[in-house]
């Protein structure tokens, strides 16, 4: 795609990331994967992007899904966002992303709380043509077509160059 432009709607997205949290960056990063991706889709009624979290009992995931909901709609999008109560809860994620599949949301956004248990429940989205966003913590899988990864920690990376430049 060497040259392609983004749609009119991506750079706007873009302008407005500037000056936001690292978590609302990444989540405007994936509120702008799964709507540029849907661009041509026709629907009748808004459709819905599925926010997932680690958990709900931190309030980052909660200042990030405000602006996850607030991105999403500027493109007349709704978003729905849930999560189990303690992090530690796997079971109940892999439940709320196999409860958003089966309801046909347009586009998953999640941070898994598990590298590998949430493997199966993202192939499933993706395997009902739904694309899927993975946030903050890395799933054990590639990226591809129909699920992009939003990682980012510049503090971790830069004490890790620090720490490896240090000795020369």
């Amino acid at each position: 795609r060497s040259g392609a432009k983004h749609p009119p709607e991506r750079d706007m997205l873009s302008a407005k990331m500037m000056g936001l949290s690292r978590s609302g960056i990444l989540y405007a990063a994936a509120v702008s994967s799964i709507c540029g991706g849907l661009l041509g889709c026709r629907r009748m009624e808004r459709p819905v992007i599925a926010i997932i979290t680690a958990t709900t009992a931190q309030e980052v995931w909660e200042s990030a899904r405000v602006e996850a909901s607030r991105i999403a709609n500027t493109w007349g999008w709704d978003t729905f966002s849930n999560g189990p109560s303690r992090e530690d809860d796997i079971l109940r994620q892999i439940q709320i992303m196999d409860k958003e599949v089966k309801m046909g949301v347009a586009g998953i956004i999640l941070a898994p709380d598990h590298a590998v248990a949430l493997i199966s429940p993202v192939r499933a989205a993706v395997g009902k043509n739904i694309p899927v966003a993975i946030l903050d913590n890395p799933l054990a899988a590639s990226p591809k077509k129909d699920v992009v990864f939003v990682l980012n920690d510049n503090v971790a990376t830069g004490r890790i160059a620090a720490k490896r430049v240090a000795p020369y």
